[in-house]
Protein backbone atom coordinates (compact mmCIF):
# COMPACT_ATOMS: atom_id res chain seq x y z
CA UNK A 1 0.00 0.00 0.00
CA UNK A 2 1.13 3.49 -1.08
CA UNK A 3 0.16 6.93 0.69
CA UNK A 4 0.68 10.50 -0.28
CA UNK A 5 1.95 12.76 2.22
CA UNK A 6 -1.35 15.09 3.04
CA UNK A 7 0.28 18.05 1.66
CA UNK A 8 0.56 16.07 -1.74
CA UNK A 9 -3.23 15.39 -1.58
CA UNK A 10 -4.07 19.10 -2.12
CA UNK A 11 -2.10 19.08 -5.49
CA UNK A 12 -3.07 15.22 -6.31
CA UNK A 13 -6.42 16.55 -6.29
CA UNK A 14 -5.77 19.29 -9.40
CA UNK A 15 -4.92 16.22 -11.94
CA UNK A 16 -8.27 14.77 -11.63
CA UNK A 17 -10.25 14.49 -14.40
CA UNK A 18 -13.70 16.08 -13.47
CA UNK A 19 -15.20 13.67 -16.38
CA UNK A 20 -13.79 10.59 -14.26
CA UNK A 21 -15.62 11.26 -11.39
CA UNK A 22 -19.69 10.85 -10.27
CA UNK A 23 -21.71 13.40 -11.20
CA UNK A 24 -22.90 15.06 -7.67
CA UNK A 25 -18.94 15.56 -6.93
CA UNK A 26 -17.79 17.24 -10.42
CA UNK A 27 -18.89 20.80 -9.58
CA UNK A 28 -17.05 20.85 -6.05
CA UNK A 29 -14.02 18.99 -7.40
CA UNK A 30 -14.35 21.85 -10.54
CA UNK A 31 -14.53 24.68 -7.96
CA UNK A 32 -11.53 23.19 -5.38
CA UNK A 33 -9.43 23.15 -8.68
CA UNK A 34 -10.01 26.70 -9.69
CA UNK A 35 -9.41 27.91 -5.98
CA UNK A 36 -6.59 26.17 -6.26
CA UNK A 37 -5.23 27.40 -9.52
CA UNK A 38 -6.30 31.24 -7.89
CA UNK A 39 -3.97 30.32 -4.76
CA UNK A 40 -1.08 29.73 -6.74
CA UNK A 41 -1.34 32.21 -9.30
CA UNK A 42 -1.77 35.08 -6.66
CA UNK A 43 1.69 32.94 -4.57
CA UNK A 44 3.28 33.23 -7.39
CA UNK A 45 2.12 36.06 -9.50
CA UNK A 46 1.96 38.60 -6.95
CA UNK A 47 5.52 37.76 -5.48
CA UNK A 48 6.84 37.86 -8.92
CA UNK A 49 5.05 41.49 -9.40
CA UNK A 50 6.04 42.41 -5.84
CA UNK A 51 9.49 41.59 -6.54
CA UNK A 52 9.34 43.57 -10.01
CA UNK A 53 8.59 46.80 -7.81
CA UNK A 54 10.96 46.15 -5.19
CA UNK A 55 14.09 46.29 -8.00
CA UNK A 56 12.39 48.94 -9.35
CA UNK A 57 12.41 51.21 -6.24
CA UNK A 58 16.07 49.72 -5.39
CA UNK A 59 17.07 50.76 -9.25
CA UNK A 60 15.63 54.23 -8.21
CA UNK A 61 18.00 54.59 -5.09
CA UNK A 62 20.81 53.50 -7.15
CA UNK A 63 20.34 55.93 -9.56
CA UNK A 64 19.37 59.14 -7.02
CA UNK A 65 22.89 57.68 -4.83
CA UNK A 66 24.81 57.54 -8.16
CA UNK A 67 23.51 61.27 -9.09
CA UNK A 68 24.33 62.44 -5.82
CA UNK A 69 27.56 61.08 -5.52
CA UNK A 70 28.38 62.61 -8.80
CA UNK A 71 27.31 66.07 -7.50
CA UNK A 72 29.08 65.65 -4.70
CA UNK A 73 32.19 64.76 -6.63
CA UNK A 74 31.69 67.94 -8.73
CA UNK A 75 31.65 70.12 -5.51
CA UNK A 76 34.74 68.60 -3.92
CA UNK A 77 36.32 69.73 -6.86
CA UNK A 78 34.71 72.95 -7.38
CA UNK A 79 35.58 73.39 -3.56
CA UNK A 80 39.36 72.35 -4.61
CA UNK A 81 39.69 74.49 -7.05
CA UNK A 82 38.15 77.72 -5.52
CA UNK A 83 40.80 77.13 -2.49
CA UNK A 84 43.33 76.72 -5.04
CA UNK A 85 42.71 80.28 -6.41
CA UNK A 86 42.53 81.76 -2.52
CA UNK A 87 45.57 80.23 -1.27
CA UNK A 88 47.33 81.78 -5.17
CA UNK A 89 45.85 84.82 -4.18
CA UNK A 90 47.24 84.80 -0.01
CA UNK A 91 50.67 84.00 -1.49
CA UNK A 92 50.35 86.70 -4.45
CA UNK A 93 49.48 88.90 -1.31
CA UNK A 94 52.58 87.84 0.79
CA UNK A 95 54.92 88.15 -2.05
CA UNK A 96 54.89 92.10 -2.23
CA UNK A 97 55.24 93.08 0.83
CA UNK A 98 58.44 94.76 1.74
CA UNK A 99 61.04 93.57 3.02
CA UNK A 100 63.33 95.34 5.73
CA UNK A 101 66.63 93.65 5.03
Amino acid sequence: MYCLPFEYCLTWMLGINSANVKEEIREKLLDYQRDCVEVLKRHFVGNIRKQAEINQLEIHSLERINELIESKNRINSELKDEKDKLQKIRDERLKNEPTLF
